[in-house]
């Protein structure tokens, strides 16, 4: 995996943490794609092979979850070394999906994005209507220049 890692630098490797909530009992659920793999550990995986692979995670929020259940999961995705975040609100696509918990005001959205860029993420995008996929062509234009402007003023010093 890490010679295949190694070649796409250029790239954006994106997971997305779908459900984020308490549990009855009290305990916190993190749920990424439900095959069992860590999300934090891969991603800070790839970021140990390639430095200029960009990582991108989101978060659907308005499952029950609280605040600093949020905020964890944004410090484990630093700590991952992740560029760009994420975060909207859940919808119940169907009856037979987990119910929606509550509608997330648009001032907690802003409030969430101050966070998130604060603790370092490059780029955030965060409102009701921000899915994984939001503005993408333009984020990863903005992420390349911001590298290069890096690059270049490490060639400078």
């Amino acid at each position: 995996m890490g010679d295949t890692i190694e070649m796409l630098g250029g790239l954006v490797f994106v997971s997305s943490i779908l459900v984020l909530f308490s549990s009855q009992d009290g305990k916190t659920n993190k749920t990424n794609d439900n095959s069992g793999i860590d999300v934090f550990i891969l991603l800070k995986n790839i970021k140990n092979i390639n430095k200029n692979i960009f990582t991108k995670s989101g978060l659907m929020v308005g499952l029950g979850e609280n605040k600093d259940e949020v905020l964890q999961v944004m410090d484990d995705l630093r700590f991952a070394e992740v560029d760009f975040l994420t975060i909207g609100q859940y919808l119940q696509p169907s009856v037979k999906h987990y119910p929606l918990k509550r509608y997330v005001h648009p001032e907690e959205f802003a409030e969430l994005k101050t966070i998130a860029e604060s603790k370092g993420f490059v780029i955030v995008s965060s409102s009701p209507l921000t899915r994984s996929s939001y503005h993408a062509d333009e984020d990863f234009s903005k992420m390349k220049k911001l590298r290069e402007r890096q690059s270049q003023c490490l060639l400078l010093q």
